[in-house]
């Protein structure tokens, strides 16, 4: 007959009980329809045995009904119809996430000639939702080249806005260029080139994402470091770092260091860490910077009396608690009194992420002061369980 009423719908076990004896008849066409019915059930074991009962087109259709498991299924046994159940998904509204999945895994699956020819008989949107995915194969890669320069090419003149669509298209064509290597600039990079005058932000700054992914020339990102946004900014120096072109970039840190917005400052001082540079300013009026300019300082002796001295001075508990997560997370010792200050003058109930850092600070490193801080943070009143665990950090700490 036909499907359950919710007054007439078995109990949980009763029901599970019927579906197994319809898994056994699935070959059965009535035991079929109440399987595939029955895919989307809100039980995940019920669900997981509908899709080990189906198969073939009773399958792709319970997939195409939502259910993760028939989909994940239809990838391994059936992957030319799950790879155009995908495309479908795809050209429907989001969430995209299940289909792209499913493209990853059928990327090498199936034969790439016929995997050309599907995308290549989508609308150019849902052809830039399938290649952002399938563009992560290396086996496919070179072979998917030339759709992406196609979709690339629908760059329109620079600053001239775009539709929805037309952004979408753009947007996830470019992000799937960074996939490339240098080898295979040369038909991405003229469309990047323009995409990097876009109206949107997003574009500029995937733009030169792409651009340092494909070791694009050192000119190409000044334009980005002077970019009226600031998050292009920021992909324009990551782009530069990552370019084989890069050059001296010790006077771009110390410019962006000083840019008006404190994300850039922070970024850029994060950065140049990273390169062994030291940049920025300790008493930066941003939180944010002074935090990125204390950490940069973590284990670096020529700064150990500045850093010490900074910290006494600084009066935000979660730029302390944000410095001593980074000390832990490297396991340096010596900042057992900031950890303390920070316990001492932290309100109840409030500043409660500085004080979880400075309690982690404390717990990180082993040995026989450890105990003691524990004894001592008891006594405290700090609840046993958020004692408890091994120390992190080999090496001692200060009582």
């Amino acid at each position: 007959g036909g499907s359950w009423s919710e007054a007439a719908r078995p109990a949980p076990r009763e029901r599970r009980d019927a579906l197994k004896v319809y898994a056994r008849l699935a070959r059965d066409p009535r035991a079929r329809a109440r399987l595939i019915e029955a895919s989307t059930d809100a039980d995940p074991e019920v669900r997981a045995w509908v899709a080990d009962a189906l198969e073939g087109a009773a399958l792709v259709e319970a997939a195409r009904r939502g259910s993760a498991e028939a989909f994940a299924k239809a990838a391994r046994t059936v992957p030319e119809q799950a790879f155009g159940l995908a495309l479908e998904r795809l050209a429907g509204e989001p969430p995209y996430a299940e289909a792209r999945k499913v493209l990853r895994t059928l990327a090498e699956a199936i034969d790439a000639d016929a995997l050309l020819v599907a995308i290549a008989a989508v609308p150019p949107v849902v052809r830039a939702r399938a290649v952002e995915p399938l563009v992560e194969s290396a086996a496919l890669r070179e072979r998917l080249l030339s759709p992406l320069t196609v979709l690339l090419e629908g760059a329109q003149a620079p600053g001239e806005a775009l539709d929805d669509e037309a952004f979408e298209t753009l947007y996830r064509a470019t992000r799937a260029s960074a996939a490339y290597s240098e080898a295979m600039r040369e038909p991405l990079e003229p469309s990047l080139l323009r995409l990097t005058a876009a109206h949107e932000w997003m574009l500029r700054a995937a733009a030169f994402r792409a651009l340092g992914a494909l070791g694009a020339a050192r000119e190409v990102f000044t334009a980005g470091l002077a970019d009226p946004y600031p998050r292009v900014r920021l992909a324009a120096l990551a782009a530069l770092l990552e370019s084989s072109d890069r050059g001296e970039v010790d006077e771009v840190f110390r410019a962006l260091a000083k840019d008006p917005f404190p994300l850039v400052r922070a970024e850029a001082v994060t950065l140049a860490a990273r390169e062994g540079v030291l940049v920025g300013a300790v008493d930066d009026r941003s939180p944010r910077v002074r935090l990125a300019v204390l950490t940069s300082w973590l284990g670096r002796d020529e700064r150990a009396a500045d850093l010490d001295k900074a910290l006494r001075r600084e009066r935000r508990l979660d730029v302390k608690g944000g410095f001593l997560e980074a000390a832990a997370a490297r396991c340096v010792p010596g900042f057992e009194r900031t950890a303390q200050q920070i316990l001492e003058v932290a309100g109840p109930g409030q500043d409660e992420a500085a004080s979880a850092a400075a309690l982690s600070y404390l717990l990180a490193f082993e040995g026989e002061t450890r105990e003691a801080w524990i004894r001592a943070l008891e006594a405290r009143g700090v609840p046993k369980r958020t004692l408890e665990g091994p120390p992190r950090c080999r090496g001692k700490i200060a009582l």
